[in-house]
């Protein structure tokens, strides 16, 4: 599949370079499950591990008056997103889908959690009504979007296949 989806978004390269980028995404992948598995230290040391750049903008933005709408693509670990709240000290409800396992995913839910961080998971019954009482109370709420999910969508060219792309960001930000 990997294969597959590399050849389709870069076609002009070797099979070599798109067998090295495979073997990248997975060591990655790799990665992102040891930070998940160190977050109670990551946390303790966050200032070491996690960079934030243009900070300044966030906070401008913030002292607006206005809840906020972070919209990021689900690439990497947001695990550590837990890190930046916590140094911002602004309020964020994250968006999450539930995992298949219950057991699992209540690990994975407490945690994204932190006194900044509170997660929401997606097709909770109450979500709309949290959504808006998170703008409502000048909270950010910290979307990482996948493409083609099963949700509310508008469909967007993704590599020249329409993929589903969710369109509550911007419906919340109308």
């Amino acid at each position: 599949m990997c294969e597959h989806q590399l050849r389709q978004a870069l076609p002009e390269l070797s099979d070599g370079e798109r067998a090295h980028i495979a073997r990248e995404c997975f060591a990655n992948m790799g990665t992102g499950a040891m930070e998940v598995l160190s977050l109670p230290r990551l946390s303790r040391e966050g200032e070491r591990w996690v960079v934030l750049e243009h900070e300044e903008v966030l906070r401008e933005a913030h002292a607006q008056g206005k809840g906020l709408i972070l919209v990021t693509c689900h690439s990497g670990n947001w695990e550590l997103m837990n890190i930046v709240v916590n140094r911002l000290r602004i309020f964020n409800l994250g968006i999450a889908r539930p995992l298949q396992n219950a057991r699992l995913n209540e690990l994975l839910l407490e945690a994204r959690r932190s006194p900044y961080l509170e997660i929401m998971q997606r097709g909770a019954k109450n979500a709309p009504r949290q959504l808006l009482a998170a703008l409502k109370d000048r909270k950010a709420l910290f979307y990482p979007i996948d493409l083609d999910t099963d949700t509310q969508s508008v469909f967007a060219d993704f590599f020249g296949v329409p993929a589903r792309t969710p369109r509550v960001a911007a419906s919340l930000a109308l």
